[in-house]
């Protein structure tokens, strides 16, 4: 593209913006299937188990869910998007291994509906308010889907956050003892009062006036499926991974045992008909490392790994039956 048709295209997406500031989005009315999707699924193999919670659910607009057009426009086309995708749980997985106990992300904070909820963040409760839709409770956040599954939270030891996208960071107080880790990407070179990262969409009103992100360190994949990871465990059975696209930084995490594999993308992929599609959510701040990623992750599903993405209610079936 050239210098002139970047131009065209700024000012275009400047004026679309501008324009969606006056133009009202009603919310879905109805509710998600709340009978209709597991809250809790655990597999155990050997030593370890995995568990899927349902901590929420988040529904956004078409374009938010899949993006086609250029990378220049992704974001007005979002905001001025009147359709809606379907209601999509909100998961997070726990990791208990005889050494350590790894949550991947926390949710949504239960209270994400309340007025004053993103009082301190005023630049992401426009977006937030105009083209996200929520539905939790503390009937369905990260204590009580923990309890449900019998895991006691001050038994975990490290939390991965994928990205700090609101829906995955908002449980960060039910796990205070926890050693918070994220990508490089992630991490400022020097911490705010808030411990903000520093990247377009990172959401600072749930995070901890204390928190002390750790930033993990990569080295070559052994098994040469992603660009880094980070041996969390002495055995190798859990690896953190560099999943880097949605945003900068973005992680996940891989479990081994034995001949299976499961793999936590986050946000990296929603199911597996996106992944084969090699399509990507309009959210990412990086389009095309964003869809290079979702190669990666095609490559890895078709190579029978059991993938398990953040919003993806087959999950927890998928899950379950991923071990005889």
């Amino acid at each position: 593209m050239s210098y002139v048709s970047r131009g065209v295209a700024v000012c275009v997406a400047v004026a679309l913006l501008a324009a969606a500031a006056w133009v009202p989005v009603a919310a879905p009315a109805e509710l998600p299937d709340l009978q209709g999707t597991p809250t809790v699924a655990s597999v155990r193999v050997g030593q370890v188990r995995i568990t899927a919670l349902r901590t929420g659910w988040v529904r956004v607009k078409r374009p938010h869910q899949e993006y086609h057009g250029p990378a220049a426009l992704q974001f007005p086309a979002i905001v001025l998007a009147r359709r809606w995708g379907p209601w999509m749980p909100i998961v997070s997985y726990v990791v208990e291994h005889p050494e350590r106990t790894v949550l991947v992300d926390t949710g949504a904070s239960p209270r994400i509906n309340a007025a004053d909820h993103f009082d301190c963040d005023p630049e992401s409760r426009w977006f937030y308010r105009r083209n996200l839709a929520f539905h939790t409770s503390t009937f369905e956040g990260l204590a009580a889907r923990l309890a449900e599954a019998g895991i006691d939270p001050a038994t975990i030891d490290d939390v991965l956050i994928t990205h700090f996208h609101a829906d995955h960071v908002g449980g960060l107080d039910v796990v205070p003892q926890a050693r918070v880790w994220t990508g490089p990407g992630h991490v400022p070179s020097a911490m705010a009062s808030r411990g903000a990262p520093e990247h377009v969409g990172a959401f600072v009103c749930d995070l901890p006036a204390d928190l002390a992100l750790r930033a993990l360190t990569w080295s070559p994949d052994p098994k040469g499926a992603f660009p880094g990871v980070s041996a969390l465990t002495s055995d190798g059975q859990l690896e953190a991974l560099d999943l880097n696209g949605h945003t900068p930084g973005h992680i996940g995490l891989r479990v081994t045992v034995g001949g299976t594999r499961w793999v936590v993308v986050g946000d990296a992929t929603f199911d597996r008909d996106q992944t084969e599609r090699l399509a990507v959510t309009g959210a990412s701040q990086d389009l095309k490392a964003a869809k290079e990623m979702q190669a990666l992750v095609r490559n890895v599903w078709r190579g029978g790994a059991i993938v398990l993405p953040s919003h993806d209610a087959t999950v927890f079936d998928r899950l379950e039956a991923s071990v005889d």
